[in-house]
C-alpha cells in the first residue's frame, strides 16, 4: 500500500482545533485604565480571508471571541473554515450566524468575492463527495452556492437537507426566500429523486403531496400516472393520466418528460407490459407511449404511436408526439434496451458484522476512526482510512504515526517505515522518544505484544535489511529498552548510513538521558468490551443514565458487533429523553434481530426489564415521551419509540396508533431501512382489530 505523495492546490488543510486554539490565544482586548479603541476585528477578518492570508482563520477567531453571538463573526468563521476544508466546523458557525439573522446572507457579496476564487471550486468538489448522507453538509453546500447566484442547484441540496434533518427551518426558510420556492416545489423535487433512484412508492407520495398543495401542476399528475405504472397498478396509473391530460397541453407534458429520468430499463419493461395486455385501449397505448418517452426510448414511443393512430386515426396525442419528436431530432433507442433486465433496488441489511453496515459514527474525524480501528486490531481498515491523509501537505504528523502502526499490523515494512520516517522527521525529540507511544493504542498488553511480535517477524525475514530494524530501533526505545535499540540501529547503519531518520536515532540515543535502559510506567488493560455492558447495566439499574450511557459506548467502541448493544442502547436513550437516538437504536435492534425478514414475533425485547426494581423511574420517562409526542409537531422520532414501546408491551391499539403516526409524519421513509418498523405495524394494526 503506497502513501499518498501527490501535492494538491488549495488551501493548506489545518487542524480542526485552529480555531478553539487560536481562542485561547487571542490577548485582552481591554487595557487597564482607558479603554482602547475597539479594532474593526470582523472586517480584518473579512480582508484577510479574501486574500487568502494565513492569519485569515486567527483574525476570524479573534473576532468571534470579541462576539460570539454576532451574525458577521460567526459568518467569517464559516467562510474560513470552508475554506480551510473543515466543513462540518463551516456548517455549525453558520447556523449560528443564521441563527443570529436569518437573513445574514441576503447581505453578502458574491462567494468569488469572500473566499479566493482559486480555492472554491477545489473545496466545493472535496464537500460534494461528502454531502449525499449529511443534513449539515447539505445545508453548506446549498447555501454556499446560493452565495454563488446558483439557486437552481442550491434548492435541492437545501431540500436534501430538510429530508435528511426531518425538519430543519433554517434550510426550509432558505429555499423558499431565495427561490421562491414553495412546500410543493420541494415535495416535487423529492418525488424527482426518488422517480429517478427507482422507488416509485416513495416518488409517488411526494407527487401526491406536491398535487395536494398545487392542485393545477399537470407535471404532479403525469409523476403520479407513471409511478403508478412503474408500481403495477394499471388502473391508477390510467386515471392519474387522464388528470393530466384534462389541465395541459401535450407540448408542455412532452418537454417535462423529457427531463424526467425515471430508470429506462424498468419503465421500457414497465410500458412493453401495459402494450402487451390484452385490450389496453387507446388510453394504455397513449400512457406508455409518454412512458417510452419519459425513458428516452423514441422508437419504442414511434411504434405505440402508430397503434394508437390505428384506433383513432385523428388522436391529437399521437400527431402531437410526432410533430414534436420531429421538431427535436428525437429517434433511436438506448443501445442494449432488448437486453436489459429491470433493476430492482436491493435494501441493505445494516447488521453488524455482515460488511454492509454504516459505521456507527459517520461524522467521526479519519484519524479518530483509524485510532478506534488500530484498538480493535483492525490493520487493514485503519490503513484505508489513513492512507488518504498521507499527504506532503498533511500537516498533522501523527497521522503518519498511525499510519506505520497499522502497516506493521498489516505485514508491510516498506510502507510502515516510510511512513515512521515521515512522522520521526516533523515530531519533536520528546514526541520521538515517548514511552508507551504504541502501547497506548492498544486496549490490553495481549494487542500490543502481538502487534510487536509482528515487528520480529518482519526483521527475522531478512536479517540485514535496514527497514525492518529501523521499526525495531524506534520499537525498542518506545518500551525504554535504549542498548536493544543502539544494536538494531548498528545494524541498520551499516548499509542505510545517509539515511537522515537513522541519524536522528544515532543522535538521540547518544544522548546522557538515553544511557541507561528504562522501564516504563504500565498502562493497565482496558475492560472488556462485555466487562463495560456489565458496568452500564449496574449503572442503569441505579438510575445513573449518564454513567451507563459512558459505557456503553465505550463497549460499542471495542466491539462494535455485540449484539447486546443495541437493547442497552434503546434503554439509556430512551431514558435520558435522546428520542432520535433512541429510533436508531430501535431500528438497529430490528435489523439484529431481522424482524423485517422474520417477522414482528421475532422481536426479543422489554423496556421495562433493564430497569430492575425501579419501575417508579420507567413510569416516568413513559410519561416524559408521550408528553414529547404531544409537544412537537412532528414527532416522528418520538412517535417510532413509543410506538416500539406498546408493542413490546403488547398494547398493540396505541402502538398502532404511534407507528402510524411515525408513517405519516415521516416524509423520508426509506423501505430498506425502515422495513422492520413498518413490520411491527402491520402486525399491531392486525392485532389491534
Amino acid at each position: 500500500m503506497a502513501i499518498n505523495r501527490q501535492v494538491k492546490r488549495g488551501a493548506p488543510l489545518l487542524a480542526g482545533a485552529l480555531i478553539a486554539l487560536a481562542l485561547l490565544l487571542v490577548p485582552a482586548l481591554h487595557a487597564e485604565g482607558e479603554t482602547a479603541p475597539q479594532p474593526d476585528l470582523a472586517g480584518q477578518a473579512r480582508t484577510a480571508l479574501k486574500t487568502g492570508a494565513g492569519n485569515a482563520a486567527s483574525l476570524a477567531a479573534k473576532a468571534l471571541k470579541a462576539n460570539p453571538l454576532g451574525s458577521a463573526e460567526n459568518t467569517n468563521a464559516a467562510l474560513a473554515m470552508f475554506w480551510l476544508g473543515q466543513f462540518e466546523d463551516s456548517a455549525r458557525y453558520l447556523r449560528r450566524a443564521l441563527a443570529a439573522d436569518p437573513d445574514a446572507l441576503a447581505g453578502l457579496a458574491r462567494l468569488d468575492t469572500l473566499v479566493p476564487a482559486r480555492d472554491i471550486n477545489p473545496r466545493l468538489a472535496e464537500l460534494a463527495d461528502r454531502v449525499e448522507r449529511d443534513a449539515d453538509l447539505c445545508f453548506l453546500a446549498g447555501c454556499l452556492l446560493l452565495l454563488n447566484d446558483d439557486a437552481t442547484r442550491a434548492l435541492p441540496l437545501l431540500v436534501r437537507a430538510e429530508e435528511l434533518a426531518g425538519a430543519d427551518a433554517q434550510a426550509s426558510r432558505l429555499a423558499g426566500r431565495a427561490t421562491g420556492s414553495t412546500g410543493a416545489d420541494r415535495a416535487h423535487l423529492r418525488a424527482l429523486a426518488a422517480l429517478r433512484d427507482n422507488e416509485p412508492a416513495e416518488a409517488a407520495r411526494s407527487f401526491a403531496f406536491a398535487a395536494m398543495d398545487t392542485p393545477t401542476a399537470v407535471e404532479n399528475y403525469a409523476g403520479l400516472a407513471l409511478c403508478s405504472l412503474l408500481s403495477g397498478n394499471r388502473d391508477g396509473a390510467l386515471r392519474m393520466f387522464e388528470l393530466a391530460q384534462a389541465r395541459t397541453q401535450t407540448t408542455r407534458m412532452l418537454d417535462w418528460l423529457r427531463t424526467l429520468q425515471p430508470p429506462m430499463p424498468v419503465t421500457h419493461t414497465a410500458a412493453k407490459a401495459l402494450e402487451a395486455q390484452p385490450g389496453p385501449g387507446k388510453g394504455g397505448l397513449q400512457l406508455a407511449m409518454l412512458a417510452y418517452v419519459a425513458a428516452g426510448c423514441f422508437d419504442s414511443a414511434a411504434e405505440a404511436s402508430v397503434r394508437v393512430l390505428l384506433a383513432d386515426k385523428l388522436d391529437d396525442l399521437a400527431h402531437d408526439l410526432r410533430r414534436f419528436m420531429d421538431q427535436h431530432g428525437l429517434k433511436g433507442n438506448p443501445p442494449g434496451l432488448e437486453a436489459a433486465q429491470p433493476v430492482v433496488p436491493q435494501p441493505v441489511d445494516p447488521t453488524p458484522g455482515t460488511g454492509t453496515e454504516p459505521p456507527a459514527e459517520p461524522g467521526l474525524p479519519a484519524a479518530e476512526q483509524a485510532r478506534r480501528l488500530l484498538k480493535r486490531s483492525e490493520f487493514t481498515e485503519a490503513a484505508k482510512v489513513l492512507e488518504p491523509l498521507a499527504t506532503e501537505e498533511q500537516e498533522d504528523a501523527e497521522v503518519f504515526f498511525l499510519l506505520f502502526v497499522a502497516l506493521v499490523g498489516r505485514a508491510e515494512p516498506q510502507e510502515a517505515a516510510s511512513a515512521l520516517q515521515v512522522w520521526f522527521l516533523r515530531a519533536d525529540d520528546k514526541r520521538r522518544m515517548k514511552l508507551n507511544a504504541v502501547r497506548e493504542l492498544f486496549p490490553r498488553n495481549e494487542h500490543d505484544t502481538r502487534w510487536k511480535q509482528q515487528v520480529l517477524a518482519l526483521r527475522d525475514a531478512d536479517a540485514n535489511a535496514a527497514l525492518p530494524r529501523l521499526l525495531l530501533c524506534y520499537v525498542e526505545a518506545a518500551a525504554g529498552n535504549y542498548a536493544a535499540a543502539r544494536s538494531e540501529l548498528a545494524v541498520a547503519l551499516l548499509t542505510e548510513r545517509g539515511n537522515p531518520t537513522l541519524r536522528e536515532l544515532n543522535r538521540l540515543l547518544k544522548l546522557d538521558s538515553y544511557q541507561e535502559n528504562v522501564t516504563p510506567g504500565t498502562i493497565p488493560d482496558a475492560p472488556t468490551p462485555r466487562a463495560l455492558l456489565g458496568r452500564a447495566t449496574a449503572a442503569f439499574e441505579r438510575g445513573e443514565y449518564e454513567t451507563a450511557l459512558s459505557d456503553l459506548l465505550a463497549a460499542q467502541e471495542g466491539d462494535p458487533a455485540m449484539k447486546e448493544l443495541a437493547p442497552a442502547l434503546v434503554r439509556v436513550h430512551f431514558a435520558l429523553g435522546d428520542y432520535q437516538r433512541a429510533a436508531r437504536a430501535v431500528e438497529r435492534l430490528l435489523a439484529e434481530q431481522q424482524v423485517a425478514a422474520k417477522g414482528a414475533r421475532a422481536l426479543d425485547f422489554s423496556m421495562v426489564a433493564g430497569y430492575g426494581q425501579n419501575t417508579a423511574a420507567f413510569a416516568g420517562h413513559v410519561k416524559a415521551l408521550q408528553d414529547a409526542c404531544a409537544a412537537r409537531f412532528s414527532p416522528v422520532d418520538e412517535c417510532l419509540v413509543l410506538g416500539f414501546l406498546r408493542f413490546t408491551q403488547g398494547d398493540y391499539s396505541a402502538a398502532r396508533d404511534a407507528l402510524q403516526n411515525w408513517s405519516d409524519s415521516n416524509l423520508e421513509y426509506k423501505k430498506d431501512l425502515n422495513a422492520g418498523v413498518l413490520k411491527l405495524l402491520e402486525y399491531a394494526a392486525k392485532e389491534a382489530k
